[in-house]
């Protein structure tokens, strides 16, 4: 069985071949999908993250969700911790991973539903992240429902997963849902 580290690598190489046309289209299919599942649900709350480094585009997302009056936070690293920053402007700034964040904004206390960048995952559910622990931290516990977004070839074998990784609910990609 793979380390995370070794799926982490090979993962992140993998998606950095991908090209912007390739990142676009399947990053349409995901977010409809998306979109398809998350109109059945009576959530008024959502944490979404601003793509980076070929990641699934969450644009679409962000402006249906916002075109619907839900309140929509995105993550804000705050020394070791992540928190749900709701902007109170349209103003963005890269943080010191280079992830466009709030510039200014209020904190939330409680999301709904959280829909969460990954690296690689499992047909278990199990997440496969940078490795810093802030998503972990974030949804632990926490009642969310925590939807993974990644593409097909990211869905991996069973990999030796921490005592502390936190499992997805559901995982969505260009030809899948589990």
């Amino acid at each position: 069985m793979k380390t995370q580290a070794e799926i982490r690598s090979k993962m992140l190489k993998e998606r950095a071949k991908l090209s912007e046309s390739e990142v676009y289209l399947k990053s349409q299919i995901i977010q409809n999908k998306v979109l398809a599942l998350l109109q059945i649900k009576d959530k008024t709350t959502f944490f979404v993250y601003n793509a980076f480094r070929n990641e699934v585009d969450t644009l679409k997302i962000i402006n249906e969700l916002k075109s619907q009056n839900k309140t929509v936070c995105f993550p804000l690293i705050k020394g070791e911790t992540m928190l749900a920053a709701l902007p109170t402007s349209n103003e963005f700034v890269l943080d010191k991973y280079g992830i466009k964040t709030p510039k200014e904004y209020e904190l939330v206390n409680s999301v709904e539903v959280a829909i969460i960048p990954l690296i690689a995952c499992d047909n278990l559910k199990n997440r496969i992240g940078f490795g810093k622990g802030y998503y972990d931290k974030f949804l632990n516990d926490k009642n969310i429902l925590k939807i993974g977004i990644c593409y097909d070839f990211q869905v991996v074998e069973n990999f030796i997963v921490n005592e502390w990784d936190i499992p997805l609910d559901i995982i969505i990609t260009e030809n899948q849902t589990i």
